[in-house]
């Protein structure tokens, strides 16, 4: 048990970058984050979780004064009590990529959630189950969420009404 968040890496004076965590067992009690930036960007940044427990919020990449795209977070077993976010981000989240092919997923599912714009975003679902409301972008306030792409395939188990292409 880890009862502190898992980072792959910071760019706290600048941008994260092609940063990794992989979760195969065990339990994480603070968030997961491939890569976080407090004042830039967050690209190319991986979360993977084969197996175990996140106990609160996964992100594949998070910039607090920047854009996050391009980040992916892979599912394929395990359970994630929080949310899940492939990009969150200040400004843009675009281009991030969410694979879920096993595992339970409590929290919403945010492929991209920003401020300003999520679009490009994909989100992949298959044979797992998912307990709340799934988002291909999301872009609260004046932001737009434009061009989400969301296959399903399998049987996965989803709640009604869940599953959103652009908010």
């Amino acid at each position: 048990t880890l009862n502190l968040h898992l980072h792959g890496g910071d760019g706290i004076a600048g941008a994260s970058t092609s940063k990794s965590v992989t979760i195969s067992g065990g339990k994480v009690k603070g968030n997961v984050l491939g890569g976080e930036s407090l004042t830039a960007n967050a690209r190319y940044n991986t979360v993977t979780i084969k197996g175990g427990s996140a106990m609160a919020k996964v992100f594949g990449g998070r910039a607090g004064s920047g854009s996050a795209n391009f980040n992916t977070v892979t599912l394929s077993g395990g359970t994630v009590s929080g949310q899940i976010y492939g990009g969150h981000a200040s400004l843009d989240a675009s281009s991030n990529t969410i694979s879920l092919s096993g595992g339970t997923v409590s929290g919403a599912v945010y492929c991209g959630y920003a401020k300003r714009n999520a679009n490009n975003n994909r989100i992949s679902l298959s044979g797992r189950v998912i307990k709340n409301s799934v988002y291909g972008g999301h872009a609260p306030g004046t932001g737009q969420a434009h061009h989400p792409t969301t296959p399903l395939s399998g049987a996965p188990t989803l709640p009604a009404p869940t599953l959103s292409r652009g908010v």
